[in-house]
């Protein structure tokens, strides 16, 4: 709930102000860039019937109309779309590291509770999951609806062990085929496509957002940056259902193990490893995660 207080204005600014304030730049821009041509069309149909030597002044105003109309565009299309881009990416830093200072804060706020836990002592909490899977224009994506129903069926069936109900709050569809591969750098939430997921990605009631992509390219199939309330999972989760369990692992502030039977063992499971416990230490970190909360499922 805190966490939400201090975000809601920035996550305002980023999803709403910004996306509001490019959608009537780039009307403007539009319409003004029609204007030009307008006017560039009605000076090449009137200098043709000007005699000389009005027809070569006529000819002059047309290249200046071509030529302001060459610096608009110019200027809509790289300058103002560079600084809405930069302030979206400027945004979503802050709001990482925001996100980043509420965890720890929540964390250091939840130590009791999970002294409590680690004693026994656990009340039935809930994650509340969005779904987003990322098309090309045809509403076509590498991974298959059977998958994605496979692995929320994984990732109920592992967090029931802690007492964590899953909760799939929505499912949704996004044409957007620049996002469907995406790379795995560790400065990834530096870039544009950081702020783009960040963007769309639910914001409501400490939910989680799974983004499924085609491809995470560098040799992920799935990818977290702690802080962030989304992860990516690719179409390995066709073959691999603990992907999507394991990257809200990490969301959730869960590291790597090195037992190749834990959720969290850094290498993608079937067939290759089982990965499909949870310790009880695991258990109660996850359980002090701003992003699960008390209660059964809603």
């Amino acid at each position: 709930m805190i966490c939400q207080i201090v975000l809601l204005p920035l996550i305002f600014l980023l999803t709403v102000v910004t996306q509001i304030a490019r959608q009537i730049a780039t009307t403007v821009c539009s319409w003004v860039s029609s204007v030009f041509t307008i006017v560039e069309t009605f000076f090449d149909q009137v200098c043709k019937w000007m005699p000389w030597p009005l027809d070569k002044l006529c000819d002059l105003v047309k290249r200046v109309v071509t030529t302001i109309q060459t610096v608009w565009d110019w200027v809509c299309n790289t300058v103002i779309e560079w600084v809405f881009d930069t302030i979206e990416q400027l945004l979503t830093f802050v709001i990482y590291i925001t996100r980043i200072i509420c965890i720890i804060v929540m964390i250091l706020i939840g130590l009791p509770g999970w002294l409590l836990c680690m004693a026994g002592v656990k009340i039935p909490m809930r994650i509340r999951i969005c779904i987003k899977v990322i098309t090309d224009d045809k509403d076509n994506s590498l991974v298959t609806a059977a998958a994605i129903q496979n692995s929320i069926d994984t990732m109920t069936r592992i967090y029931a062990t802690c007492g964590i109900d899953v909760q799939i709050d929505s499912t949704e569809r996004i044409a957007a085929p620049d996002m469907l591969s995406t790379p795995d750098s560790w400065t990834g939430f530096l870039t544009k496509w950081h702020s783009w997921f960040t963007t769309r990605a639910c914001g409501c009631c400490n939910q989680v957002t799974v983004f499924f992509v085609d491809k995470i390219t560098g040799g992920s199939n799935g990818l977290t940056y702690w802080g962030d309330n989304w992860c990516r999972v690719d179409a390995s989760a066709i073959s691999d259902p603990t992907i999507m369990a394991h990257e809200v692992g990490h969301v959730c502030s869960l590291t790597h193990a090195d037992d190749n039977n834990n959720l969290m063992f850094k290498n993608s499971g079937p067939p290759t490893n089982p990965r499909n416990t949870l310790t009880d230490t695991q258990c109660c970190w996850m359980r002090m995660s701003p992003f699960v909360t008390a209660g059964p499922r809603g």
